[in-house]
């Protein structure tokens, strides 16, 4: 008998179900689910093998064949697998909703193999284009990758099957593709916080006033829904994947100032209830680490912790600084991947006013050097100056360190009024300004007493 091939336009492939590994492979967007790759276990593997298992669900549901089987004919359908291969035997698991249809395993389907196809004997009736082909729950060995795609094809023949001939219809598409159980949460935050100049930076500004407790924002994980490799019909929890005690939480930036912790709600001015708030800050104050202790990690995951410092506003000068956060994650004890690093930027730290850095000042007595500072702002603008030494020089602040420039004026400053200094003659000084950068002009102007050379350095 010559065999009736009809062919079809759309079909629903791979698609209209719950299954694990359902999708719809017609559909504009086929959405195909998301296992946390770091839930899989080294323990639970194939026999003999290092292959990890993972629980796949239905691996076809409701897949037109695509093309119809004429009556008393057989046809052969061919399942690959990319990324995985069968953990449990493929034979017996597939089915066709064709009334009097009979279908056996011709090929492959054996633990570790990637494919298998399958006799498909149609009754005296025929099988039409639109029955549909499914195959029940089976584990998978997941072999590497970062999706699992699915691909069926029908054959008219058999060893077209086996060795891959030309088909009668086509179809594949992605099923799985794999994510990690955390991921950074959306009440995670970033909050900049300026440091007011004229309290010589020792508290911050709040408003209209100033304030010694702020936060810099907020650190959060939350569960991505992700479904547990060994469980596919529930979604992972960080304890699928993380060893929570020996999982870690770092902060960078500049922690050489102030009282640092982690606050649960936001208010830095009233003790922290999280367990182990106060961060150990590495010997150059570039780092704040908390170790997690069992149970910890879920008080950011899905509720967000805050980075909190305080200063005395006495002794404490705020610096400017940038903060960004990283876990330093370990996995389970028999997991095969260790879940990755998650962070995100925290705020930052800037001064207000006017900051100018001075690399030189000078009382050597042939010279004759001054800071000359402009204000062209329409209001007086106060300003201070502080000094950094060698370490065999001390510099005393003179009576000019100190004092205000007028609105819309030039005003030098000798520099033996500035500092005196003990030990050698020269120091760097910082000027801190009470008005926008716009607004200020400095520079220094040096006269060679000995042959009247000048010398001058603009700074802002």
């Amino acid at each position: 008998m010559r065999k009736k091939l009809i062919t079809m336009g759309l079909v629903s492939a791979l698609g209209a179900s719950t299954s694990a590994l359902a999708v719809d492979l017609d559909a504009t967007t086929p959405v195909p689910e998301v296992f946390a790759e770091d839930t899989f276990l080294t323990t639970n593997v194939i026999a003999t093998t290092t292959i990890p298992v993972f629980e796949a669900g239905d691996l076809i549901e409701g897949t037109a064949i695509g093309v119809g089987i004429a009556p008393d004919d057989q046809n052969f359908i061919r399942v690959d697998l990319t990324g995985a291969v069968f953990a449990a035997s493929a034979d017996g698991i597939a089915s066709l909703n064709c009334a009097g249809a009979t279908i056996t395993t011709i090929d492959g389907g054996a633990i570790g193999d990637d494919y298998v196809v399958y006799g498909v004997q149609a009754n005296t009736s025929g099988c039409p284009q639109t029955a549909v082909m499914n195959m029940a729950a089976v584990d998978l060995g997941f072999t590497g990758g970062s999706s699992l795609t699915v691909r069926m094809r029908q054959f008219e023949g058999q060893t077209g099957a086996i060795n891959e001939g030309d088909s009668l219809y086509d179809i594949s598409g992605t099923a799985v593709t794999y994510d990690q159980t955390l991921e950074l949460g959306n009440n995670a935050s970033a909050t900049s916080q300026v440091a007011e100049v004229s309290t010589a930076f020792t508290e911050f500004v709040s408003g209209a006033s100033t304030t010694l407790a702020v936060d810099l924002g907020a650190i959060e994980l939350d569960a991505t829904g992700n479904l547990n490799t060994q469980n596919s019909a529930a979604a992972a929890t960080s304890a699928d994947a993380y060893t929570v005690a020996s999982t870690g939480l770092v902060v960078t930036g500049d922690f050489s100032f102030g009282d640092w912790t982690f606050d649960d709600d936001g208010d830095c001015t009233t003790a922290s209830t999280y367990a182990g708030a106060d961060p150990d800050i590495s010997e150059d104050f570039t780092t704040a680490s908390l170790d997690l202790t069992a149970g910890d990690i879920d008080d950011f995951t899905g509720t967000a912790i805050f980075l909190c410092v305080e200063v005395d506003g006495v002794d404490d000068e705020i610096n400017e600084s940038t903060y960004t956060w990283t876990t330093v994650p370990t996995g389970v004890a028999n997991g095969l991947n260790t879940p990755d690093a998650i962070g995100g930027s925290l705020g930052s730290i800037t001064r207000n006013g006017t900051t100018v850095q001075i690399p030189y000042l000078t009382t050597f007595e042939d010279y004759n050097q001054r800071l000359v500072l402009v204000n062209r702002g329409a209001t007086d603008a106060v300003y201070s100056i502080s000094f950094t030494t060698e370490d065999d020089t001390t510099a005393t602040a003179g009576t000019a360190a100190t004092g205000s420039i007028p609105a819309d004026t030039v005003l030098s400053l000798k520099a033996s009024d500035i500092v005196s200094l003990a030990g050698k003659t020269r120091t760097a000084a910082t000027l801190l300004v009470v008005a926008p950068s716009a607004n200020i002009d400095v520079a220094t102007n040096q006269v060679n007493l000995s042959d009247g050379s000048t010398d001058t350095v603009v700074l802002n």
